[in-house]
């Protein structure tokens, strides 16, 4: 009996250091720059954050005003580590991602093996651990694995800490804000968890709201505090993502529609089954595996009526980290005492890993090739920029090249500004530029900053008035980042 909790206890621990292993090895050797664009902005924030808000009234700071878009436990995490090892490295948050990855792993054979034994278990943590798209993401500066560790962690103490889970419920919601609906479908689906007396029901959805309500009152209060809207996350990240979509689906191709047909199907299924649980789970007392399948149904959910609705975010590989959690779990209920229905099983383990081994082998072969051409693109322009420092405040809009000027420790970051805060207007941001001393103005080629609009020939390459170009890096599909020199007269 003694040997068998050994293995039992040990056997989590051995596949969370399995994945620390193999996330360490892609990190330092496959993947040692970060191909996310959207790392570095976050990265941004948080050090902005840590040097200038904190000092001026404990609020967040960015160069381009996006400070509030995203999660707030992240953004205080990186400022963390930022602060204790006294550093302007991402590397450090890269690190802490993969062990939180790692980590869900392990959570992930401890949920299996408690409601579904200890072959599901491993088939489970198998998954989550070994499969290219989690490791590949956890191994990132994005926000997504923090949130994958904290609704695994709501889904292992659902049943035996309600608060507890619903604290980690509030966090993931504070790492992603998407979380927040679905923990709110878990909070209301708790009500119909048994049978009883309303006062039974509410020994567990309140201390289950409870602590979803610990975590996300501060989180609201805090975002009022520095925007006056405490909805600020959900009407600018979620809503004003949907509502403004992505370009490139507004021409439907073959792919398009095979994709509406497919998530509408996700979309009719996940309700059907929902539906279904419901009613299982409202006649069948201690049904204990209920909270592993509404997670999963819920991700289908969610992705499915932002396909169909909205034809949106739903194609970002990021967010299927958390169906990869709760999806392997439910594949894992496959199991039984059969060995026909364990290979089974194990067969759609293996061909949900081969086929994203080949997208998520090396940098050069991931969906985020051209992002890391413009990252590389950003570095270079940085280091030319501080090659030929004298001076000045240099006005980048573009979190990569601010980074790698950070890390050149020959520029001060007070000296790098962002356009956001010059006037909108011809004469008076020529006029704020002079008096910021701005020497080195960065740009692209397409209009996505304030002085673009002000000054259009900043994104064609072509010197005119003040501004004389002095360096041109191109990135994918023929783009360029421009430098150019202000000569102030």
């Amino acid at each position: 009996m003694m040997n068998e909790r050994l293995r039992l206890s040990f056997e989590p621990i051995a596949i969370f250091l399995a994945a620390l292993v193999l996330r360490l090895v892609y990190l330092f050797l496959i993947v040692p720059t970060d191909p996310a664009h959207d790392s570095y902005h976050h990265w941004q924030i948080a050090y902005y954050s840590l040097h200038m808000g904190m000092p001026r009234g404990g609020r967040l700071w960015d160069l381009t005003g996006m400070e509030y878009f995203w999660g707030l436990f992240p953004t205080f995490t990186r400022m963390f580590l930022l602060w204790g090892l006294s550093t302007s490295s991402i590397l450090p948050f890269r690190i802490f991602n993969a062990v939180l990855g790692s980590a869900t792993a392990g959570l992930s054979y401890m949920i299996g093996l408690r409601h579904f034994g200890r072959f599901a278990a491993r088939l489970a943590s198998a998954l989550v651990a070994f499969l290219p798209l989690t490791i590949f993401n956890s191994i990132l500066g994005l926000n997504e694995t923090i949130a994958a560790f904290f609704a695994t962690i709501a889904i292992y103490l659902y049943h035996s800490r309600p608060y507890l889970s619903g604290l980690s419920l509030g966090l993931a919601s504070m790492s992603r804000i998407e979380m927040g609906f679905l923990s709110v479908c878990v909070i209301l689906f708790s009500v119909f968890e048994r049978p009883g007396s309303l006062g039974a029901k509410a020994t567990r959805t309140a201390p289950l709201a409870l602590g979803w309500l610990t975590a996300m009152i501060l989180n609201f209060l805090y975002i009022r505090a520095g925007t006056g809207d405490p909805l600020y996350q959900i009407r600018y990240n979620i809503l004003g993502t949907l509502v403004g979509g992505f370009p490139w689906l507004a021409q439907p191709t073959a792919v398009t529609y095979i994709l509406s047909y497919t998530f509408a199907g996700i979309l009719i299924l996940s309700i059907a089954l929902l539906a279904i649980l419901l009613r299982k789970v409202r006649t069948a007392r201690g049904l204990l595996r209920h909270a592993v399948y509404l997670f999963f149904l819920s991700f289908l959910l969610y992705h499915g009526i932002l396909y169909v609705i909205f034809q949106s975010t739903v194609l970002d590989p990021r967010l299927f980290v958390l169906d990869a959690v709760a999806g392997s779990l439910t594949i894992s209920n496959l199991v039984g005492g059969r060995p026909f229905r364990k290979l089974v099983a194990i067969l759609l383990i293996v061909l949900s890993i081969i086929p994203t081994s080949v997208m998520y082998v090396g940098a050069e072969v991931l969906p985020y090739r051209d992002e890391l051409s413009y990252i590389t693109a950003g570095f270079r322009t940085a280091d030319f920029i501080a090659r030929n420092y004298q001076g000045g405040a240099v006005i980048s809009n573009i979190p990569e090249v601010n980074y790698q000027l950070v890390r050149s420790g020959r520029i001060s970051p007070t000296s790098i500004l962002g356009s956001i805060y010059a006037p909108r207007e011809t004469s008076r941001a020529l006029e704020w530029l002079r008096e910021k001393d701005a020497v080195y103005i960065v740009s692209v080629t397409f209009p996505w900053d304030d002085l673009s609009l002000l000054f259009p020939y900043l994104t064609m390459g072509k010197s005119q008035g003040p501004f004389l170009l002095r360096h041109t890096e191109e990135f994918q599909n023929g783009y360029h980042i421009y430098v150019y020199e202000a000569i102030w007269r």
